[in-house]
């Protein structure tokens, strides 16, 4: 009988009074509409960048229908905005300040335009619910960029080669303007921590 010894990697947050600096956190949605040839279900994609670096991505079906492209990229948006929510969140309890608002960029005008403006539409009310809300209160805010630049767009479908390798390299880093990663990102301590499992026979 023996035991097997796990090396278990564990990040720690050293984070001292001169390193604390106000951080970014911008977010990428997008929607492939109808893009399933068997129920025509769209797909949804983002990634969530803190601080130039992605800490979240997503490629899923939808769980309705969308009559419109628009629809379909408002319903990406409000799953994006709840994943951008609990990123929020967490970065409180750390007590890691974020800039805000936090900058969604969406690549259809009509569901910019539906996430801020008041909507009598029955099929989005409860998408409005969610967006509008935090919109309004300063926390997000949500801007048109196109789909050459919207790195979400290769979590959606495949693209031509020279497209994807572009938001491949973007996936790798976000710009941040007049932002230097090693004055102002708290630095990480990689701890190689052993941890015994149980026996084993």
């Amino acid at each position: 009988m023996h035991f097997f010894v796990v090396l278990c990697w564990c990040c720690v947050w050293v984070i001292t009074p001169t390193q604390i600096h106000t951080l970014t956190h911008n977010g990428f949605s997008d929607a492939d509409w109808a893009s399933c040839p068997e129920d025509r279900i769209s797909v949804t994609g983002y990634c969530w960048f803190f601080h130039g670096g992605v800490v979240s991505h997503i490629s899923k079906k939808q769980t309705t229908q969308a009559l419109s492209s628009t629809e379909a990229e408002y319903m990406a948006i409000a799953a994006t905005f709840q994943e951008g929510l609990w990123l929020h969140s967490f970065f409180e309890l750390l007590d890691i300040p974020v800039s805000t608002p936090i900058r969604l960029y969406v690549n259809n005008a009509g569901a910019v335009a539906l996430s801020k403006e008041a909507s009598t539409n029955n099929r989005t009310k409860h998408i409005d619910i969610l967006c509008r809300n935090h919109i309004e209160s300063g926390t997000f805010s949500t801007e048109w960029l196109s789909s050459s630049k919207n790195t979400a767009d290769i979590l959606t479908k495949a693209l031509p080669h020279p497209l994807f390798q572009h938001h491949v390299h973007g996936c790798h880093s976000f710009p941040v303007e007049g932002a230097c990663w090693r004055s102002t990102v708290p630095r990480v301590l990689v701890i190689v921590v052993p941890c015994l499992l149980g026996p084993s026979t």
